[in-house]
């Protein structure tokens, strides 16, 4: 049986239904699809735990975490032990330096593309209600690349319903981002439209909303160039280029059938155990 660490950010039980973000559902969906096909899996929790430990009682290391948990802490003692095991690591476009890296994109020429993984079973296509906007959550500080502020004053007299992640002065309570994630995705599901505001290393709120039928629309560079190209994702320069998508009509069979673009987790997991048996094997 091969043995796999997942460093990750598991849930209080292990389980989807008690994630508080997208991140925590990957890790719960890594813990589960690999158990399905016979790994034994170990899942540590990448922003508390010390790693060293466990690196001699594996076979893989996954790595699925934020950029400054693997830049400072587990990189160095991943890589001190790196005889050990073979290094994966999953959809961070951040984590290159690793046996067999899988992205979104291939910008360094040597990532496995898996194509906007997410759960699909959790992201249900609900009708719209017309004319809402949900705008993605702003930075915890002030950063002068997140646009909140500025399309907030500019739909502020246009005919639109507006609500913010995050924000419960503009948005019912139920949206507040750090609710149920799986309670966070019913009650965002049938927004028309969602306006990203922050650049993204991984844009999982794009492929979440995109996976539900809703159109998306972001600043010219926000979202990474394979994402916009793979859904065709309007882009914007200026306000008035924003207002000029918007007041274009919202067509639900366009944006629907973009679902099909998208990988499922359970392919995922199985496209990367193709992967792995590949590598050992020719080790």
């Amino acid at each position: 049986m091969i043995k796999i660490t997942i460093f990750g950010h598991p849930t209080k039980d292990g389980t989807i239904k008690t994630s508080l973000s997208s991140t925590q559902m990957f890790t719960a969906a890594f813990v589960n699809g690999f158990r399905h096909i016979g790994y034994d899996v170990n899942c540590i929790n990448a922003a508390t735990c010390n790693p060293e430990s466990f690196l001699e009682k594996t076979d893989i290391v996954l790595v699925h975490t934020y950029a400054p948990f693997w830049v400072d802490k587990i990189q160095p003692i991943l890589k001190k032990h790196k005889e050990n095991y073979l290094l994966s690591s999953s959809f961070m476009e951040v984590v290159y330096d690793t046996d067999i890296p899988f992205t979104y994109d291939n910008r360094n020429g040597k990532s496995h593309v898996i194509n906007a993984p997410c759960l699909l079973d959790c992201l249900k296509i609900e009708n719209k209600i017309k004319k809402t906007i949900l705008l993605d959550h702003g930075w915890p500080v002030a950063n002068a690349l997140d646009v909140s502020e500025k399309i907030l004053n500019t739909l502020s007299e246009k005919n639109y319903s507006v609500s913010k992640i995050g924000d419960p002065s503009l948005s019912p309570e139920k949206i507040i981002h750090k609710a149920s994630f799986l309670s966070y995705l019913e009650n965002t599901s049938q927004f028309e439209n969602f306006i990203v505001t922050h650049k993204g290393s991984y844009n999982h709120s794009v492929v979440d909303m995109v996976a539900r039928g809703t159109r998306v629309i972001s600043p010219r560079g926000y979202v990474p160039k394979n994402l916009v190209e793979l859904f065709n994702i309007p882009e914007f320069d200026t306000m008035d280029e924003m207002l000029n998508v918007l007041s274009k009509p919202y067509v639900a069979s366009e944006w629907e059938l973009k679902r099909d673009l998208c990988t499922d987790m359970s392919d995922a997991v199985n496209i990367m155990n193709e992967q792995f048996i590949n590598y050992i094997n020719r080790k």
